[in-house]
């Protein structure tokens, strides 16, 4: 399980599809589509069944809709105890290999962006910065708690001709031995 797990990490379309219904706690294929629109179709499905087989995902319910049965997928198991064994197994190879997958899809969507040729920062506005500051470990989840509340409404609006995907990261360093 922990190995197919990483495999789903470090595949951009498979650690899409997991976020997405880690996240949102149970989704459609239908839902799913609408929000990761650069996913085909069929790259979607077949992905889906493949992380139905890996034992990643579990269809929650069945939606009997026009004679067709609609699945609703859910993730099969406790991400939080599986992510403890991945740390405990190899805790500096799991970090490194987490945090590369998570930096090369936000290069992923940088490339993608740039690539368009037209960049208009005021029409479709992103940021990246750093702030480097002295902060206690309480002061540090209070900081995160705090984003977790602005970010959390975000996550529930749906896809509309004036809303845009976007991707927010957050960053935490590791403190650093002066």
């Amino acid at each position: 399980m922990i190995e197919k797990l990483m495999d789903a990490f470090v595949n951009p379309v498979k650690s899409k599809l997991l976020l997405e219904i880690y996240t949102r706690q149970k989704m459609t294929t239908k839902e799913l589509s609408a929000a990761l629109p650069d996913i085909p179709q069929a790259t979607l499905y077949r992905h889906l069944n493949r992380m139905l087989t890996d034992g990643l995902i579990e269809v929650v319910e069945e939606n009997k809709i026009r004679g067709v049965t609609e699945k609703v997928y859910g993730i099969a198991f406790d991400f939080d105890s599986v992510g403890k064994k991945l740390f405990e197994k190899n805790p500096s190879a799991t970090l490194l290999q987490m945090f590369t997958q998570y930096m090369m899809a936000f290069l992923q969507e940088f490339k993608d962006y740039s690539r368009r040729g037209k960049i208009d920062p005021e029409k479709e506005p992103f940021s990246f910065t750093v702030c480097p500051c002295y902060a206690s470990p309480e002061e540090i989840k209070d900081a995160l708690t705090k984003i977790g509340e602005i970010l959390t409404p975000l996550l529930q609006n749906p896809s509309t001709p004036d809303r845009k995907m976007h991707s927010f990261g957050v960053i935490l360093t590791p403190p650093k031995e002066l």
